[in-house]
């Protein structure tokens, strides 16, 4: 998916299937590749995490700066698959649910997902 942002694509991949249920690390033999999605499981380049990351940290404080709800989710969601132990993430996604933004169910599920490649994060288990 040229031309568009890493959290863009994990949105887009998001939309198209929202029964995503687990996430892993691949390697990918596309280069340009970030990621796969198969049966509603995703997987996450090896060699693109650290940019993944490093893109989705810079557009969560810039989505937090401007008070962007939706860039809040949608960055959080993408640099939370790769980094989960990022608690300041996590405490913007717990604010959102508590102005009903949306639901602790929906977050839940995404918490889950999460816990499907860092099974030992302290920091989402704190926020589950």
């Amino acid at each position: 998916m040229s031309g568009q942002s890493y959290v863009e694509e994990v949105t887009y991949l998001f939309d198209e299937d929202p029964d995503i249920d687990e996430i892993g690390v691949v390697h990918l033999d596309d280069e340009h590749e970030a990621f796969v999605l198969a049966d509603h499981k995703l997987g996450i380049a090896m060699a693109k995490i650290p940019a993944i990351h490093r893109q989705a940290k810079e557009m969560f404080f810039r989505a937090k700066d401007l008070n962007d709800v939706p860039g809040i989710l949608n960055a959080t969601r993408c640099m939370l698959l790769v980094c989960a132990d990022f608690y300041t993430a996590w405490n913007a996604r717990k604010t959102l649910i508590s102005n009903g933004v949306f639901s602790d169910e929906v977050e839940m599920k995404f918490t889950r997902l999460v816990l499907t490649q860092h099974a030992k994060s302290i920091d989402t288990w704190a926020h589950r």
